[in-house]
């Protein structure tokens, strides 16, 4: 019997040991972009706009593949964004746990292009494109709706022209263990996309929970050939909130 606790407790002490090791890994996982040649960036660009604004967000990691380190572009190298061909705007950086972006908020509207170049030392810009979707504005359920927990959820919207749609259901509620947030993203169909009842349910939730439903029509542009790949995704999203019940 105190052998078997033993090798539980060694068991248990391992775990926690790798864990934390996988943490500390992952937390270290960026390079400095003087490392890099542009060739061995993939880039991960989103212009994202709900028809005034438009958000911008960019990461860069070392090759395409699963794993590759967050690079961080380093003095002399940054990146810009404009619109329509418009006078640029220097992207912010940041950084949680490693893992750098590059943010900007710019003005543009549906059917906007919007340009982010790269620029690095002794080089020639690397410019990426692409032109935002029409608008879209969901039709079901109404703002400010309620629903019941468990029930089937339909969201629509007009049909625009664009490459794909996405939705996402943000929620937010209080169970025994505390409060809970969390972000749900599901498959869409072109100006529809349904919750399961299953999705809905939060069954651990006391009380209502208030839910933010997201609907995305999503253009896909194109990236530097200068990069190892990468892509840019367009994206017009509009918004409805409610509660379950």
């Amino acid at each position: 019997m105190f052998q078997n606790e033993t090798l539980r407790l060694g068991d248990a002490v391992m775990r926690i040991c790798l864990f934390f090791f996988s943490v500390f890994a992952i937390s270290c996982a960026n390079t400095d972009s003087a490392n890099i040649k542009t060739s061995g960036f993939c880039a991960q660009y989103t212009a994202t706009t709900t028809g005034a604004s438009a958000s911008i967000s960019v990461h860069y990691t070392v090759g395409c593949g699963i794993g590759g380190s967050s690079i961080q572009l380093s003095s002399g190298d940054n990146v810009e964004v404009s619109v329509n061909g418009g006078t640029p705007t220097i992207l912010t950086e940041s950084q949680i746990i490693g893992i750098y972006t590059y943010s900007a908020t710019v003005t543009a509207i549906a059917g906007d292009t919007v340009t982010i170049t790269l620029n690095r030392v002794d080089e020639a810009a690397h410019t990426s494109s692409v032109t935002l979707p029409a608008a879209i504005t969901i039709a079901t359920p109404a703002n400010s709706f309620t629903s019941s927990k468990g029930a089937v959820l339909n969201s629509t919207w007009n049909a625009v022209a664009g490459d794909s749609s996405s939705c996402s259901m943000n929620y937010s509620y209080n169970s025994a263990g505390g409060s809970t947030t969390g972000t749900l993203t599901i498959a869409a169909a072109a100006n529809s996309c349904t919750y399961s009842g299953s999705q809905t349910s939060f069954i651990d939730a006391i009380g209502n929970v208030a839910v933010t439903l997201d609907a995305y029509k999503i253009n896909s542009g194109t990236v530097s050939s200068a990069f190892e790949g990468g892509t840019f995704s367009g994206r017009f999203r509009d918004s409805v909130s409610g509660t379950l019940n």
